[in-house]
């Protein structure tokens, strides 16, 4: 909705509040808005305040725009987004508008200070998803500073005799395998200690931290590495995160590595995507050094590609 607040009396040196009309949307009867302007002692600006109050609770996104003759002169400011209230609550701020512009009143609309505000009423449920999202990456924040930190470790990997500390809770919660592992008598429960030998301590550092964050750093480098650890440990969210990396850097120069690495680990998303990519492409791949390699090793799939079949 837009709201319309008009200073018929306005100056630097006192204090002046307006009630705003709503002159577009049709929540008129949810929301009550007055603007409050005065000047700031320490400088060339003016201070506005803003109080609103809600018939109901309501997340909303607001700006205000300066009006000239000619529309809108300028953004007056751009708070965000904010929660409405039964209760009456105010906004305050510098308007980036200098003192000199707003006295400009030869150049505003009927010689009065016009401001518009641009509303948009969110649902509560999107507030609440949101809300709910800052509370998982809060926590999500604070195991990953544990994990850092070495706070309260349970379990330790040894990889090129180097040692990663972590938690047997977090590696369960995403592994299959290590849920396996931590439900057994294994050896690697009782000694809380797991040596690998086939990877590279990057790349397993890389998969015990994504289990933490969910984000990797430089996946460019490791990419073949953690597509390979995601299927090995059985952790679905970092092979969805593998397959998307993949996806995203998908080109005809290297769309035949990549149909190995897909056939490979089973990835249906990837596969299906390089597919029509290779269909595409048939005539400038098709004799290629690389599909000959590719025919040797997966001969069933280059015969049913060979054979324009949708696999």
């Amino acid at each position: 909705m837009t709201i319309s607040f008009t200073f018929t009396k306005f100056d630097e040196h006192n204090c002046y509040t307006t009630e705003g009309k709503v002159i577009n949307g049709s929540e008129k009867q949810f929301s009550h808005w007055w603007l409050q302007s005065s000047s700031h002692q320490r400088d060339e600006l003016i201070v506005f305040r803003l109080w609103y109050r809600f018939v109901e609770k309501k997340a909303f996104w607001i700006k205000l725009m300066l009006m000239s003759k000619h529309g809108i002169e300028s953004l007056v400011y751009e708070p965000g987004e904010q929660l409405g209230d039964v209760n009456l609550r105010c906004l305050e701020w510098n308007t980036k508008c200098t003192k000199e512009m707003l006295l400009k009143r030869d150049s505003m609309p009927n010689n009065t200070l016009s401001i518009l505000a641009e509303v948009s009423l969110e649902d509560p449920l999107t507030m609440s998803e949101e809300k709910s999202r800052l509370i998982l990456n809060k926590k999500m924040n604070n195991l990953l500073r544990m994990f850092i930190e070495e706070q309260l470790c349970d379990f330790k990997i040894i990889v090129d005799k180097r040692e990663i500390n972590t938690h047997k809770i977090i590696l369960a919660s995403e592994s299959k395998v290590f849920m396996a592992m931590f439900d057994s008598d294994m050896k690697e429960k009782r000694e809380n200690c797991l040596e690998i030998t086939d990877f590279k301590y990057e790349s397993i550092y890389a998969i015990v931290k994504f289990m933490y964050c969910h984000q990797i750093d430089d996946i460019e480098k490791i990419a073949y590495d953690l597509l390979a650890l995601a299927e090995k440990y059985d952790i679905p969210e970092l092979k969805l995160y593998c397959e998307r990396y993949f996806y995203s850097i998908l080109s005809k120069d290297n769309c035949l590595d990549v149909l190995q690495l897909a056939e490979t680990y089973n990835t249906m998303f990837l596969k299906n995507s390089i597919l029509k990519m290779v269909d595409d492409k048939w005539p400038e791949l098709k004799g290629t050094e690389r599909w000959k390699l590719l025919n040797q090793d997966y001969q069933e799939l280059c015969g049913k590609l060979s054979a324009n079949v949708k696999i």
